[in-house]
């Protein structure tokens, strides 16, 4: 394998001691570089990932909660309002009754006439 003309290799052969077997250890050093740069990499990988998981778990519970609130404020306001039909029925029943009152009162006046 030729490492000449490659920037990993000038490290490894600035980092190497001198006097040795300059080919076997420009390779382990290499290696040895290159899995530290990966180590890194992939640490700061991992860092960020589990960054980006806890924030998306707060924001699962951070739904949930407004989906119980939700639920909540439906029961509210199905308890403390009437429907539409609900008014209808009742204006319905009170004029009903107004009628019979007004005709009674009519039956009154005819009758004391």
């Amino acid at each position: 394998m030729e490492l000449r003309g490659r920037w990993l290799y000038k490290i490894c052969r600035w980092y190497s001691p001198k006097g040795q077997d300059q080919g076997k250890n420009v390779l382990m050093d290499a290696n040895l570089i290159w899995s530290a740069v990966l180590s890194i990499v992939m640490g700061a990988f991992g860092f960020f990932m589990r960054e980006k998981l806890a924030q998306v778990k707060d924001i699962g519970e951070d739904i949930k909660r407004v989906e119980r609130l939700l639920n909540i404020t439906r029961e509210e306001v199905a308890r403390d309002y009437v429907t539409q039909a609900e008014i209808q029925r009742i204006t319905d029943h009170i004029d009903q009754r107004f009628n019979r009152l007004e005709a009674k009162i009519d039956q009154l006046i005819q009758a004391g006439k």
